[in-house]
C-alpha cells in the first residue's frame, strides 16, 4: 500500500529553535507520523548562519539560514521553493502516493505554491490556523506597517488557496474567519487540537530544590524557598499579559511582603532585535510603570532553553497566565502536565484546553478590560495565598485531564481521519463527482 507523504513548513523546530509551541507540536506530530511509517519532511529555519539537513527516526529535518537583512517575505519564498522541489521529487518518484503539505498561517509562506497546486489530486493543500497576524494588531499593539500588511495578505492568500483549515481550538478558527477571511470559509474546516508533551513534562521531572538551583545556575536569580514565587512564561509582550501585570504588580506584592514575581521569556534586550512580528518589550519598558519599591522583586530571566524547563518548573509556587487572545499556548499545557497551580486568562483558546465538564481546572479569571483584569488576578493570588490546597487539587486534575485529552496518538488519530477525509473530497470535486 502506498503511504501518504507528509510535509510540513515552520520557522521553528523542537530542536533547535524553540520559539514557542509550534515547534513541540510538529516534532510529537511528525514522530508519530513516521513511526506508522510515513514519509515525514520537515522544512524549518536553521539555528546557524549555515544551512543544513538532519535525519531522524523516520523525520527528514532541512534547516534554511536566514540571513539577519534578509526580510520575511524573502526568506519565506526560499523555504516555499524548498516545499515546492520535496513534492515535485515525490509526485515524480509516485504519481498516485499522496502529499499532505501542512503550513502555519503564521507569514503566509506558502500562498504561491497552495495555487500552483490547485488542480493536484496528489496535493492536499492544509493551512494551520495557529494565529494569524491580523488577530495580533490590536493585542500586541502593533503598527500596521507595509511589511506587516503584506504578511497579512500572504496569510489570507494561503488560506484562500488551501483545501483545508485546521486550528487547534474553536475559538482560533472562529476569529481566523470572522477578521482575516470576511466571514465566510473558503474551504473546509477541522478543530484537531495539538498534541502536549506528556513523556517530557511530569510532575515528578524535578524538586523545588533542584529547580531554584537550576534557575540560579541559567539565569543568575537567586530565589528564596522561603518566598512565595509567582511565575510568568512567555515573550514579553503585550499579548502575554504584560499590561494586566505591571498594573497587578503593587497590590499584588501588598498582599505580602513573601510574593516574587518571575517571568521566563524573550524580551527585547536580550535579543537585540525582533525576530518576529510580534514585537517584544525591552526590560526598560517593562519596569518603568513598576514603582521602585517593588522592582527588587520582579525578575526578567530572559529565554530559558525549552529542554531545561520541566527542571526549573518545580521553583514555581504559583503560575499566572494573562494572555490577551493566544490559542494553544503550549507552555500552558506543559504547565499544567507538570502540575503546577496556575491563575489563567479564560480567554482565547484557553478553556477549551483547561475546563473539563463546564468547570475550569485552574484559577480562572475574567474580565473586560486590563485594570479590570489586574484586579481579578490579585483576588485569584489572594485565594491561593489563604488555600493552597484547593489549587494544586485543581492542578492534579488538570494534568489528568491533558494527559487523557490531548495525548499524541489520539490527536494524530484525529488529524489523519480529518485530512483524509478532505482529500477524498478534494479528489471528488476535481473529477466532477458528488461528495
Amino acid at each position: 500500500m502506498t503511504q501518504t507523504r507528509y510535509v510540513f513548513v515552520s520557522t521553528e523546530d523542537d530542536r533547535h529553535l524553540v520559539k514557542g509551541g509550534i515547534g513541540t507540536y510538529l516534532g510529537l506530530l511528525t514522530r508519530v507520523l513516521a513511526r506508522r511509517g510515513h514519509p515525514v519532511d520537515w522544512v524549518t529555519q536553521s539555528p546557524t548562519a549555515n544551512s543544513f539537513s538532519e535525519a531522524e527516526g523516520g523525520v527528514s529535518r532541512r534547516y534554511l539560514c536566514r540571513s539577519p537583512s534578509e526580510s520575511r517575505a524573502r526568506f519565506g519564498d526560499r523555504l516555499a521553493r524548498c516545499v515546492e522541489s520535496i513534492v515535485s521529487a515525490s509526485r515524480a518518484a509516485d504519481p498516485d502516493a499522496p502529499i499532505f503539505v501542512e503550513a502555519p498561517d503564521w507569514e503566509g509562506t506558502l500562498a504561491d505554491s497552495f495555487e500552483s497546486w490547485a488542480a493536484s489530486e496528489q496535493v492536499l493543500r492544509i493551512t494551520r490556523t495557529h494565529t494569524p497576524l491580523v488577530l495580533c494588531l490590536g493585542n500586541n499593539r502593533l503598527e500596521a506597517t507595509n511589511e506587516n500588511l503584506e504578511q497579512i495578505d500572504r496569510e489570507r492568500r494561503q488560506m484562500t488557496n488551501s483545501d483545508l483549515l485546521s486550528s487547534p481550538t474553536r475559538y482560533t478558527l472562529g476569529a481566523t474567519l470572522k477578521f482575516a477571511l470576511g466571514g465566510e470559509a473558503p474551504c473546509g474546516t477541522v478543530v484537531v487540537p495539538n498534541c502536549v508533551d506528556a513523556a517530557r513534562f511530569r510532575p515528578d521531572f524535578s524538586t523545588e530544590g533542584v529547580a531554584l538551583e537550576r534557575l540560579r545556575e541559567l539565569t543568575g536569580v537567586s530565589l528564596s524557598a522561603d518566598r512565595c514565587r509567582l511565575f510568568v512564561v512567555g515573550s514579553l509582550e503585550h499579548r502575554k499579559g504584560v499590561g494586566v501585570l505591571q498594573r497587578a504588580i503593587p497590590a499584588l506584592f501588598d498582599l505580602s511582603p513573601e510574593l516574587e514575581l518571575c517571568w521566563l521569556g524573550h524580551n527585547l534586550s536580550d535579543t537585540g532585535s525582533q525576530v518576529s512580528a510580534n514585537a517584544k518589550l525591552t526590560k526598560e519598558a517593562f519596569y518603568n510603570p513598576i514603582p521602585q519599591r517593588f522592582r527588587d522583586r520582579v525578575h526578567l530571566c530572559g529565554f530559558v532553553d525549552h529542554d531545561v524547563l520541566p527542571e526549573i518548573y518545580p521553583a514555581a509556587d504559583l503560575f499566572i497566565f494573562c494572555y490577551l487572545s493566544d490559542n494553544f499556548p503550549g507552555a500552558l499545557t506543559e504547565v499544567g502536565l507538570s502540575a503546577r497551580p496556575m491563575v489563567t486568562l479564560m480567554r482565547g483558546g484557553i478553556p477549551e484546553i483547561v475546563t473539563r465538564e463546564g468547570r475550569p481546572l485552574t484559577l480562572g479569571i475574567n474580565a473586560a478590560s486590563e485594570s479590570e483584569i489586574a484586579s481579578q488576578l490579585v483576588d485569584a493570588v489572594r485565594t491561593f495565598l489563604l488555600n493552597r490546597e484547593s489549587a494544586e487539587a485543581l492542578a492534579a486534575e488538570l494534568n489528568s485531564h491533558l494527559r487523557e485529552r490531548f495525548g499524541e496518538e489520539e490527536i494524530v488519530d484525529q488529524m489523519q481521519q480529518a485530512y483524509r477525509s478532505a482529500h477524498e473530497k478534494k479528489c471528488a470535486s476535481l473529477r466532477g463527482e458528488a461528495s
